[in-house]
């Protein structure tokens, strides 16, 4: 566990439909000491955030941006120190985040939803990164419904300068979406 949102410090965003909120927030090593995935499912990850393990009342992770330009692929450049470049072992990012996001369907007619609606945006800059995993399968949230789903993403390692973004079809923009700010009862290796 690198860090974890508290209990209560629930962001939120209206939507055409309802509203949106992140209910809980956390960071992980994507790999263990030895190299291995930390975490066969998104529900292991899950568990992390939820249960205690590894985080506590610590300090808020500090602020990391990069003022590069981007390169070719989307991704920020830089040297290979550049927390935003991949891992050298198998050319990925290092973290996962993972989000508890509640759905509220306010209206009387079921509404569209993808989870690849929401990308997570790395805020100094305009990279923008596509979910690795989620609970929930497009569809349609039911009338007068609330629905929590679980959401991962692969991130560059220190960059804590995150948000969410929301593409809200019915509206045709993009709806920027505050993280809770995570916090940290250590240093990683």
């Amino acid at each position: 566990m690198i860090g974890r949102s508290p209990l209560n410090a629930e962001t939120g965003v209206t939507t055409a439909f309802g509203s949106l909120a992140v209910v809980r927030a956390g960071r992980l090593a994507r790999l263990d000491a030895q190299g291995r995935t930390a975490f066969k499912s998104l529900a292991a990850a899950a568990s992390h955030i939820t249960d205690g393990t590894g985080a506590g009342a610590g300090t808020p992770f500090r602020r990391v941006s990069s003022k590069e330009d981007l390169g070719t692929h989307g991704h920020d450049g830089g040297t290979f120190q550049d927390p935003a470049r991949p891992e050298p072992v198998n050319l990925t990012w290092a973290d996962v985040v993972v989000l508890e996001v509640k759905l509220q369907n306010a209206g009387p007619q079921p509404v569209l939803f993808s989870p690849g609606q929401l990308r997570l945006k790395l805020s100094s800059s305009a990279t923008t990164i596509t979910l690795q995993d989620s609970d929930r399968a497009p569809g349609p949230i039911a009338p007068h419904a609330e629905e929590h789903i679980l959401i991962s993403y692969l991130v560059p390692r220190d960059s804590a300068d995150l948000e969410l973004e929301y593409s809200d079809e019915q509206r045709d923009r993009t709806l920027p979406l505050a993280l809770p700010a995570l916090t940290t009862s250590g240093a990683r290796s």
